[in-house]
């Protein structure tokens, strides 16, 4: 089991960052409010640059500064590239019928790639089987073209069966054998408190190999 050397930091002011002691950690993960602009989290990444690699937001965090600031896509991805953005968090909240919404998510995805930041991929608990099989095939594509997958997230919610969630984590392995990491951790989310250590352990023996 590998460890996602990561730490979270709340900005809360626009210039929370100015005074930070730095994590031990290897990367800073950033949560930012909606009410801040994209030059403040630009201004909080480069701070933190400077000493840590940086992740930040999500496609969908960053369609909403695109609609706020009525700035291009191509031109936040480069702002953000700028003040030295590693990695995205691939959260995604959209309904399995959302089209479009995954479309974009994509796409975002792509863009940052274009810039050298890296992301990684959500497969939702929402989505039905049908729909998580098929959106690992959009997974499985997306990084055959793009090589931009840091990790894959299973996102995990207390209702689901035993069988369910195992049956999930050996079809993802079995189709994602591109990636090395199937991760029930994401650089701004920890799941491991809401799994017993007995399905931990067999998720682990099926292919889950990143936490916290």
């Amino acid at each position: 089991m590998r460890k996602l050397d990561c730490t979270n930091v709340v900005v809360e002011t626009p210039a929370a960052l100015s005074k930070i002691a730095w994590p031990s950690t290897e990367i800073v993960h950033l949560s930012f409010s909606p009410n801040h602009t994209v030059q403040e989290i630009c201004e909080n990444i480069s701070i933190l640059s400077q000493k840590k690699k940086v992740a930040a937001l999500s496609p969908e965090q960053i369609l909403t500064l695109r609609e706020k600031s009525g700035l291009r896509m191509l031109d936040i991805c480069a702002k953000l590239s700028e003040a030295g953005l590693s990695f995205c968090e691939g959260k995604l909240t959209c309904e399995e019928t959302d089209l479009l919404s995954i479309d974009e998510y994509f796409g975002v995805v792509f863009h940052l790639n274009r810039f050298g930041i890296l992301s990684s991929a959500w497969l939702p608990n929402s989505f039905s089987d049908a729909a998580k099989i098929e959106h690992l095939f959009r997974i499985r594509e997306f990084d055959d073209r793009t090589h931009s997958i840091t990790h894959v997230l299973l996102e995990f919610q207390p209702n689901v069966s035993e069988n369910s969630w195992l049956k999930i984590v050996a079809l993802t392995r079995l189709m994602l054998d591109f990636t090395k990491h199937i991760s029930i951790a994401d650089y701004g989310l920890e799941q491991s408190k809401h799994i017993s250590s007995e399905w931990l352990k067999k998720g682990i023996s099926l292919g889950v190999n990143l936490t916290y």
